[in-house]
C-alpha cells in the first residue's frame, strides 16, 4: 500500500476505530436491567407471594422486588447489573392471627351472629414452601443480571 492509499483510508480508520471505542465505552460501569420469568415450586408455578433480587453489599442498586401473579410470572423492571441473591416468600398471603381474618386482633369482639369456631379459609394461592427461600443468608439462589431485558426462571425445591 502507497502512502497516498493510506492517508485516502485514514477517515474511514479513524471513524471505524471512533465507533468501536463507544461501543466498548457504553458496555462499562454499572448498567440496568429488566428481568421476567417465573417462579415455579417442585415444577409448577408458584400462585402468588413476592420475590426479591438483593445486590451485593456495597453495590449500588440494593434491591428490587416484584409480587407473583397467579400463573407464576413475576417481573423486575429496573435493577443495577451484577450478582444477586433471590429471595421467594409466600406467608405474606397468610390471614393474620391464626386464621381469625385479615388483621382482627385476638381481642377483637365478633359481631352477633358471627360464628368463631369456624375456620376461615386461607387464601387458595398460598402454599407453604421451605423457609430457607425468604432468608437473605440461607437462600441459595443466585442470578446475575446483565444489561437490558432477560427471562430468568426461578425453580424452587
Amino acid at each position: 500500500m502507497t502512502h497516498a492509499d493510506f492517508r485516502a483510508r485514514r477517515p474511514r480508520v479513524a471513524v471505524l476505530l471512533a465507533a468501536g471505542l463507544l461501543l466498548a465505552l457504553a458496555g462499562c460501569g454499572p448498567g440496568i436491567g429488566s428481568v421476567t420469568g417465573k417462579v415455579l415450586y417442585n415444577g409448577k408455578p408458584l400462585k402468588g407471594g413476592n420475590v426479591t433480587f438483593v445486590g451485593e453489599l456495597g453495590k449500588e442498586g440494593g434491591s428490587a422486588s416484584s409480587p407473583i401473579q397467579e400463573d407464576g410470572s413475576y417481573r423486575i423492571d429496573r435493577i443495577a447489573t451484577g450478582k444477586v441473591k433471590i429471595v421467594v416468600e409466600t406467608t405474606s398471603l397468610l390471614p393474620s392471627n391464626g386464621g381469625r381474618g385479615w388483621g382482627m386482633p385476638k381481642d377483637a369482639k365478633f359481631p352477633e351472629g358471627h360464628k368463631p369456631d369456624v375456620k376461615v379459609e386461607q387464601p387458595a394461592r398460598y402454599v407453604k414452601i421451605p423457609d430457607k427461600y425468604a432468608d437473605t443468608e440461607l437462600t441459595d439462589l443466585g442470578y446475575v443480571v446483565t444489561h437490558g431485558p432477560q427471562e430468568y426462571t426461578i425453580e424452587l425445591k
